[in-house]
């Protein structure tokens, strides 16, 4: 922004502040007043000077409220908290010092607006601003703080099964990059009892239905590599992680399970044989199946099965 452009936004929004001045018999127009921010807002982001478009919405915001306009507080404050963020990103592309205020500064205003949405009664939008904060947190390398936000999206969409496993499975990738395995499981084991407990089978109580039968095996997957990654002792391992190893075991190939039988059945097969391999610590096997399970997982999938070999090539956390 150039110092000229800096002027003219102190100006011009002086002279929208100057509005709420009660002139001599006339009260002041909000409306108008949320208007102008508005404008100038847009006028602010057209030069890229998204920090300056923030602070106009979030006095739009202050404006909407005054008029108890509840739904167009909320879309000023989340307008705001996008200029904020657009601001913090810019920032961080060119190198330039960056003290994170225009971040905290997104943050506030979202925390504004779940906090709206919630007293509203609507838990899925509130969920939603947290899983658009968490992402970018993620992006930005900040896991902790954005692991946070995805546990708060979990609790926001109790009612919302399929949000909300998704939310749990960003929270089980940002427990592995944390070393973090037992918690990467409990979210996994969480995700797939709440597929199996809230509307995630057809009526027959086997069958996935299509939506969710992705995210069910990837979850599914996550647990088995987890699984043989902490190698538990039998006393130690959970009556549902013990059912759930053995559909990939050779006990388990003849399981009735729909959900074994669907998934394509040389990815079963290369993880059956896996688990098999891990089990008898072979780890001339497990590297030969890695390569071979490469092409048939999801990037996240395939670096935790790498985590595994290597796990079991040199133990840290084995015991």
């Amino acid at each position: 922004m150039t110092s000229e452009t800096e002027s003219d936004f102190f100006a011009t929004y002086k002279a929208v502040s100057n509005k709420l001045k009660k002139k001599f018999l006339k009260k002041p127009s909000i409306a108008d007043m949320s208007s102008d921010f508005g404008k100038l807002a847009r006028n602010l982001d057209d030069k890229s000077c998204s920090q300056y478009a923030g602070l106009c919405c979030v006095a739009m915001a202050k404006c909407e409220q005054s008029m108890s306009n509840t739904f167009n507080e909320v879309e000023a404050l989340i307008r705001a908290s996008r200029y904020f963020l657009n601001s913090d990103s810019y920032l961080e592309a060119i190198k330039c010092p960056n003290f994170r205020e225009h971040l905290r500064s997104a943050i506030e205003c979202y925390d504004q607006a779940i906090k709206i949405y919630t007293t509203q009664g609507l838990s899925h939008l509130a969920g939603s601003l947290c899983i658009e904060v968490a992402d970018y947190l993620c992006k930005s390398k900040l896991k902790s703080e954005a692991l946070l936000r995805y546990q708060q999206a979990v609790q926001l969409f109790d009612l919302y099964p399929s949000f909300c496993v998704c939310a749990l499975k960003k929270i089980a990738e940002i427990r592995i990059d944390l070393n973090n395995f037992l918690g990467a499981l409990d979210a996994c084991t969480m995700a797939l009892k709440i597929i199996e407990e809230k509307g995630g089978y057809q009526n027959d109580g086997k069958t996935l239905v299509d939506s969710f039968f992705d995210i069910h095996k990837d979850m599914e997957l996550m647990a088995v590599f987890l699984l043989m990654f902490l190698n538990m002792s039998p006393l130690k391992i959970s009556a549902e992680h013990s059912l759930l190893l053995q559909k990939y075991t050779w006990d388990g190939l003849n399981d009735s399970s729909s959900v074994s039988n669907r998934i394509d059945t040389e990815l079963f097969t290369l993880v059956q044989s896996f688990v098999m391999a891990c089990s008898s610590h072979n780890i001339k096997s497990m590297l030969f199946l890695q390569n071979k399970l490469e092409l048939h997982l999801s990037p996240s999938l395939y670096s935790l099965v790498d985590i595994v070999v290597d796990e079991y090539k040199n133990p840290k956390f084995i015991a």
